[in-house]
């Protein structure tokens, strides 16, 4: 899908009509390059596909959607610090936010206060990769156009400075990355006389491994370490080696570009790649910078670049072009799948004891059922769910609990929370409640079984602890499940599922059979300790109160 849009936008054809309500975020039709039309070139020309690419998969692994979720499953988006607490869920500092949305990372203009875009703009980045990466293309044809409309004396570029070759990007993308400064701020409190690119990205910066080779060219074990290469080197390295993607067969998840007659060969690939720029290639008078001093003394914005620089000869055929995979007028993939769709309805009528003169209340993880993202036959909620956050609850450590507190589409119709189990930090409790609107007048009770949906993905503990309240006044009662087990990610005694395809299964486990009353309620929450390491995801899914009667009922534990 990634490519396929790709290789649309860069083309200015990303035209897809997405439907009012699309991703049930609210907005109105659009197209994704009619919000973002696409910027033009300075000198025309276009950017190479292999390029975006690149910077999506640098970026986020050409991912939308936040890492907890699997291709295929809706999940929030994909924002990089949004709490500024740089992964330390004890901390909540709203200055050091970065904000950087989705696919691209589009960041500038993302705040409600900005005016750069409009709401549905930023609603849109935020839910739907194409459009977020036609917003990403405009950044980077940006920092493009940036330097090119810079006087000739102050203009930095590499090679015959023409669009069409790969390797004539390195220093937009390094620019997309860490930002230029042009010649005509250069007296600025910022910039104190300088201009350019900065210095952090130069491939001369003592930071970097003198003895590196390029990025992945030797050895896709390069991505476990990104940090030991600067920002444009990784997307040439990520041009040179396009991104592995799918389950459980992993290829390429997009094309290598076009090299030409003499581009350079690399034996131990048996493959052409890029004309790579030296390390010292930014080195020169105007940041003093060179290989005897080894890099750079400053460290400053005295060592900010400006000029013209070589890796290779591309009218001597030495560079390389794109290569798109899909033309004009290709429909847009549809989406691979890791877990089939799954919209079977749950009846209660399996094991036959169903009382049928009473409603059976299913309850669902979301209150309006509408957001039900799968596309799913679902009616509405027969009661309510609640989550409270924080000890006490809904107290001023309320926002801490949030941080950890996620959504994917997974689950049954395609919904659940989910959250990691704490043993005692306050901040981080979160407890669900389901509360049936249960088809009983006040005062009446009856007998129910309670059946709990466990999701295929999303829900690993093994103790987790659901508490069921019979009524307003009545008894309380424990269930203890082990979520790992139940949906085939452990064996029985807690080890591990060894099996490397195994992709758990969706499963509905009895929490027994009560007497309820008006009132009744299940609450399950986030406090516990992991005995197996990973196994310490707790999920909120759908609960479903079948009336049985007189029936015979289950124990808590039971398959459905």
């Amino acid at each position: 899908m990634v490519e396929w849009a790709v290789n649309q936008a860069v083309h200015g054809r990303l035209n897809v009509t997405r439907p009012a309500n699309y991703l049930k975020a609210g907005l109105p039709a659009y197209q994704p390059q009619g919000l973002f039309p696409l910027r033009q070139l300075v000198g025309g020309g276009r950017v190479p596909a292999q390029i975006m690419l690149a910077v999506l998969a640098q970026e986020t692994n050409l991912s939308q959607a936040s890492w907890r979720v699997v291709p295929g499953d809706t999940g929030n988006p994909l924002i990089a610090s949004y709490y500024g607490n740089h992964d330390n869920l004890d901390v909540i500092d709203y200055s050091k936010t970065d904000c950087g949305y989705g696919i691209g990372q589009v960041t500038d203009g993302m705040r409600v206060d900005s005016n750069v875009f409009t709401d549905t703009q930023r609603r849109a980045i935020a839910v739907d990769y194409a459009a977020n990466l036609a917003a990403g293309l405009n950044i980077l044809i940006e920092k493009w156009n940036q330097m090119n409309t810079e006087l000739n004396a102050y203009k930095s570029y590499m090679n015959n400075n023409d669009p069409t070759w790969v390797e004539n990007w390195f220093l937009a993308v390094w620019a997309y990355n860490s930002g230029y400064y042009p010649y005509d701020r250069r007296n600025t409190d910022l910039q104190k006389g300088y201009f350019g690119i900065g210095w952090f990205n130069n491939p001369a910066n003592p930071r970097y491994p003198a003895n590196r080779e390029p990025f992945l060219r030797a050895t896709m074990a390069d991505a476990e370490r990104p940090n030991d290469w600067a920002y444009p080197e990784r997307i040439m390295g990520w041009v040179e080696t396009p991104q592995m993607k799918g389950f459980p067969i992993m290829t390429e998840a997009y094309s290598h570009p076009e090299y030409s007659s003499n581009s350079p060969i690399y034996p131990d690939r048996f493959t052409k790649v890029l004309s790579i720029p030296d390390r010292y290639a930014f080195c020169s008078e105007v940041n003093s910078c060179s290989p005897a001093t080894n890099g750079c003394p400053a460290d400053s914005e005295a060592c900010w670049w400006h000029g013209h620089a070589t890796s290779g000869n591309c009218l001597m055929e030495e560079c390389a072009r794109e290569k798109l995979s899909y033309g004009s007028g290709a429909a847009e993939p549809g989406v691979k799948r890791i877990y089939p769709r799954n919209c079977e309805t749950f009846t209660g009528d399996k094991n036959g004891n169903r009382n049928r003169n009473k409603r059976m209340s299913m309850v669902y993880s979301l209150n309006d059922t509408g957001q039900y993202n799968l596309g799913c036959d679902i009616g509405a909620t027969d009661g309510k769910f609640t989550i409270r956050r924080g000890f006490p609850a809904g107290g001023g450590t309320a926002p801490y609990a949030e941080i950890d507190l996620h959504q994917i589409g997974a689950g049954y119709k395609g919904h659940i929370w989910f959250t990691y189990v704490n043993s005692s930090n306050p901040k981080r409790r979160i407890v669900g409640s389901w509360t049936p609107n249960l088809d009983l007048v006040p005062g009446e009770r009856a007998r129910y079984d309670i059946v709990a949906h466990v999701p295929s993905h999303g829900a690993d503990y093994h103790n987790a602890e659901y508490l069921i309240t019979t009524g307003t006044i009545g008894e309380q009662r424990t269930c203890a499940l082990d979520l790992a087990e139940e949906a085939g990610w452990a064996l029985p005694g807690g080890i591990p599922n060894p099996n490397p395809a195994n992709l758990g299964e969706d499963k509905w486990v009895y929490l027994g059979s009560y007497e309820l009353g008006r009132g009744a309620q299940v609450q399950l929450n986030n406090v516990g300790t992991a005995h197996t390491q990973n196994f310490d995801a707790v999920a909120f899914d759908t609960i479903a109160f079948v009336p049985i009667g007189s029936n015979a009922g289950h124990s808590c534990g039971d398959d459905y």
